[in-house]
């Protein structure tokens, strides 16, 4: 909601402009003020043996007796001397009569809310505008506040987030009336001698900061906070509240309502999208606003979802004991990212874990591990499901067609651009690999001996135990790492941390991997896997990384280096990707900074996917339209067949349309997406949509 319009109309008028400050001018990153006390009660716990684990009276139950605390504090100071207003000090008077402490704890703990109060605060550019527009023009300008907190946090709270300059600056704690009962104006009136026509007042609450300020005789306007104009945002409520709050463990009480603060911060609270400027060069090729869509997007869905994969991984890392840990690449590129901003903020706790980037693809690993060409290696070679010619699969593995023209017309091909389709022209492709097993076999020993270099230099056979980091679904990236490893001799045992695992990775399993997953693992809890299928390439391109993929390894001086080879898909992956993975960086350093120093943060895995799942399900026609003119390729090495995530294939001009829409609608990776993009809800069952009904639609 724009005030400007209507602050301006009243600027002229008035002298004197005060601001309220919480939900105003400076906005909380978590949903209500009380939840405050239950993240001090949560990161003692999380702490364990740290600097708030050794303060006993952090324990399951501090923060009712903190809010009892409170109540009590103002019955008695009513009753007393009939004051509106409290102090910290008086609440924590009460605190520790209830909870038995002494002096020393309670100034402790005193001081943990204070630092938790300035970690949360941020500033409200959208009222930020308004308060420098009352500098410019010579107004007098300051703050009133109803608040329990002192006037010198207040003033840090202001200067922390930038507010200065200001004439003047009123606590209720200060003065013991409040804006509420109305006394706090009637005594600002008295002593300012102001006539109150002249004053303007701006805050959220239309009771304190509107009823009583127009009843005083002021000027008041109401600014809705965030977290109203967020419940009444259509597409944002309902994938943040939209599911019952059942469906989550109460332990996602408190993530939760940091993560409805912080977007409802992001949302309203910041500059319009349109003059925030973008980090990265990469991102100038694209028109600002748009780079700003995916921006927003990234800090909204994916922000939570990366936070909690990576703190998963960090504690899970934690409990088995490892002290090294390799992402692959390129799906860990991010992560890494993440997980290292983790490991900072994590602070000693974490500073034995080491943290590397390993290049692996499933050609530079499987090519390395064929020893026969038969059974899964021949399989491998042949895989795919994407349309090839016979040269293409011979380039995937660096073998020139031209080199073995004789061989392909032996195997039954007309020629190398032959199209292989049926299952009998699939049975001659795997005649023809095994006819240049004798080729195969050569290449596949170099590269498993460049491996071998690569893998020591990498200190991956230095370790008894190391864990692996991938976005997943099948596991087999770490069981060619496995097998690669067996064969060396290496000893090196490797357990598999994964954003999710699919039905299908159950056999690796019963092959001896360790395998470990966030979101779902095996494909349950069902909820999480269905949610994924909904389409695994948008997942998969979030977690793109700026460099191609993996073709092989060469020797350069000493080291042993990767052959990446970067299509022209990867680039324009990369350009929308990364705006996406600033974002989404962005929320994590939103959320630690609002954490006190060594606390890693939990989410459950429904909730950390709670936002990316409800736009996959429900996407507004501009994120079907952006999201669906992205490609995804399929296939490895060199050869690649791009296609559109949702970007409907067909004429409407043309009278068999229906064909070729239903046809476009089965090869399209996000079928929500594609229906959005053509008007049909996501549960219309297009089999049974007449060509009438669509021409009635399309008109």
């Amino acid at each position: 909601m724009s005030l400007r319009a209507p602050f301006l109309a009243s600027l002229g008028l008035v002298d004197v402009v005060s601001f309220d400050i919480f939900d105003t001018a400076i906005v909380r990153k978590i949903e209500h003020p009380i939840d405050v006390f239950y993240q001090l009660e949560a990161s003692a716990a999380g702490l364990g043996a740290g600097p708030l684990g050794s303060i006993p009276a952090i324990s399951p139950g501090f923060a009712k007796s903190r809010i009892e605390a409170e109540v009590r504090a103002r019955r008695v100071s009513w009753e007393s001397c009939r004051h509106h207003e409290v102090t910290l000090s008086e609440i924590y008077g009460q605190l520790a009569e209830s909870l038995d402490l002494g002096p020393d704890l309670i100034q402790q703990l005193m001081g943990l809310e204070l630092d938790l109060e300035l970690a949360h605060a941020t500033r409200n550019h959208r009222i930020a505008e308004l308060y420098d527009l009352c500098l410019d023009q010579g107004k007098s300008v300051g703050f009133v506040s109803d608040i329990y907190h002192d006037r010198d946090l207040i003033a840090s709270l202001l200067a922390k987030v930038g507010y200065r300059d200001y004439g003047f600056l009123v606590v209720s704690s200060e003065s013991r009336a409040t804006k509420a009962s109305g006394l706090l104006y009637a005594r600002l009136l008295r002593e300012w001698r102001i006539e109150p026509s002249r004053w303007l007042h701006v805050g959220d609450n239309l009771l304190s900061d509107v009823g009583k300020a127009k009843k005083a005789g002021l000027r008041a306007l109401h600014y809705p906070k965030c977290l109203d104009q967020l419940g009444k945002h259509s597409i944002l409520a309902s994938r943040l509240i939209g599911r019952q709050a059942d469906q989550y463990p109460a332990a996602d009480l408190l993530p939760k309502s940091h993560l409805r603060g912080l977007i409802a911060a992001r949302c309203f609270a910041s500059l319009p999208a349109a003059s925030q400027p973008l980090a990265r060069e990469s991102s100038t090729d694209l028109k600002s606003m748009n780079g700003c869509f995916w921006y927003d997007w990234g800090y909204q869905h994916a922000g939570p979802l990366v936070l909690g994969f990576s703190s998963w991984i960090l504690r899970q890392i934690r409990e088995a004991g490892l002290d090294r840990i390799y992402f692959l690449s390129r799906d860990g590129y991010f992560v890494k990212q993440v997980f290292e901003q983790l490991i900072n903020h994590a602070g000693n706790s974490a500073a034995t874990i080491e943290s590397r980037y390993l290049y692996a693809s499933r050609r530079s690993l499987n090519l390395a591990t064929i020893e026969t060409v038969a059974g899964t290696d021949l399989d491998f070679l042949v895989s795919g499901t994407s349309r090839l010619s016979v040269a293409d699969y011979l380039s995937r593995i660096d073998i020139s067609a031209a080199d073995v023209l004789r061989p392909i017309q032996q195997a039954g091909f007309a020629d190398a651009k032959t199209m292989v389709e049926n299952g009998a022209q699939f049975r001659q492709l795997r005649s023809l690999f095994i006819a240049l097993s004798p080729l195969l076999l050569k290449r596949a020993t170099g590269e498993f001996n460049l491996l071998v270099e690569y893998f020591r230099q990498e200190g991956l056979m230095d370790h008894s135990h190391a864990a692996i980091v991938d976005i997943g679904w099948h596991g087999s990236l770490q069981l060619s790492l496995v097998r690669l490893l067996k064969r060396i001799g290496s000893e090196t045992r490797l357990s598999g941390y994964y954003l999710g695992t699919f039905p299908p990775a159950l056999k690796h399993i019963r092959q001896g991997l360790s395998l470990h997953s966030y979101l779902c693992d095996l494909g349950l809890p069902k909820e999480n896997y269905l949610a994924i299928r909904q389409c695994v390439e948008i997942y998969e391109w979030f977690f793109s990384a700026p460099h191609g993929t993996v073709c092989g390894f060469r020797r350069q001086g000493s080291s042993v280096i990767p052959i990446l080879e970067l299509q022209e898909i990867d680039h324009e992956r990369w350009q929308t990707a990364s705006l996406a993975q600033q974002g989404a960086m962005r929320f994590v350093d939103d959320y630690l900074a609002c954490q006190l120093p060594g606390f890693v943060p939990v989410m459950s895995p429904q909730l950390a996917n709670h936002m990316l799942r409800g736009f996959l399900e429900h996407p507004t026609h501009h994120e079907a339209l952006n999201f669906g003119n992205l490609k995804h390729a399929e296939g490895f090495g060199r050869v690649v067949v791009p296609r559109f995530i949702a970007k409907p294939e067909f004429s409407r001009r043309n009278p068999g349309r229906y064909l070729q829409m239903a046809k476009s609608y089965r090869n399209s990776f996000w079928r929500n997406g594609y229906l959005k993009r053509i008007g049909l809800l996501s549960a219309v069952n297009l089999a049974r949509v007449t060509r009438h009904k669509l021409h009635n639609v399309w008109s």
